[in-house]
């Protein structure tokens, strides 16, 4: 660890010296002689930390990516690393950064953290994680994005402000179908229901109705009759170009095969960008 420090310290004097690009490549090439995945941390966080503390917002992504593949390469080569504490020792950082601050290349850091410490016992990942995420979709205007990780955490209130903040002039009863589509989609009626609670202060429109026919259709596995509903309010559902693609991802999550190619291609298209 005495080599990871003495690293950091000449990084540090860079940083303050407005040396930021080469502090951040200092970083990266120093971090790669050190043994010990704490040592490498070690220099890595402090170095993106100090970059941090400067408003360098690329080059400490350009840092974390830098570490990311390194967990990823350590993992490959069969070291043993206690995935949920390198995580929780990285997430405090990533909170201290503002989610609109370049969030596409952000999100494409938090993802590739979060994949590398999925496993058979972790498929879905962090949780902290997983809500950064979707918070960062939010800052993107993405809230089908944001969707898988606001359900998975049951943060259906998150959701629907999510799905309040980018409406682009869809009124109100427009959204909160969106929304309450968007957990069918995924499967979840809890959620369903759970928006359909938070927006019953909207007054009842027929695509409101639409939404409310969807929650009790659904779960009785009445195929037909969810046909009948699309056919029955098709003029309300054209109110917005968002609702048919969510009708058919609903369709095809209660209705069809969920062992199918169809049904994992319209999730991936539906909810791209995770």
């Amino acid at each position: 660890m005495a080599s990871a420090e003495r690293a950091l310290a000449s990084i540090k004097r860079l940083v303050e010296n407005g040396e930021f690009y080469e502090a951040s490549q200092m970083a990266g090439l120093k971090s790669t002689r050190l043994k010990s995945i704490e040592a490498k941390e070690t220099l890595i966080l402090g170095t993106a930390r100090a970059l941090l503390d400067k408003l360098q917002f690329a080059m400490v992504f350009g840092v974390l990516d830098g570490w990311v593949q390194q967990l990823k390469k350590a993992s490959a080569d069969g070291q043993t690393i206690d995935k949920k504490k390198r995580v929780g020792e990285v997430v405090p950082l990533l909170k201290d950064i503002p989610e609109h601050t370049e969030s596409k290349v952000f999100l494409d850091v938090v993802n590739g953290l979060n994949e590398w410490c999925k496993s058979e016992t972790n498929p879905e990942g962090d949780q902290e994680l997983i809500f950064l995420r979707a918070k960062l979709n939010v800052a993107l205007r993405k809230p089908e994005a944001a969707a898988p990780g606001f359900v998975t955490l049951g943060r259906y209130n998150d959701l629907w402000m999510a799905c309040k903040a980018s409406a682009s002039g869809d009124e109100d009863d427009i959204t909160a179908t969106r929304a309450i589509l968007i957990c069918l989609a995924m499967h979840d009626l809890v959620g369903a229901k759970a928006i359909q609670q938070l927006t019953s202060n909207i007054s009842k429109t027929p695509i409101l109705n639409f939404a409310d026919q969807c929650i009790e259709t659904v779960p009785k596995d009445a195929k037909d009759m969810f046909k009948v509903l699309q056919t029955m309010y098709k003029p309300s559902i054209a109110r917005s170009a968002r609702l048919p693609p969510l009708v058919n991802a609903v369709e095809s999550s209660w209705f069809k095969d969920p062992n199918s190619a169809a049904m994992p291609n319209m999730l991936s298209a539906l909810f791209g960008g995770q």
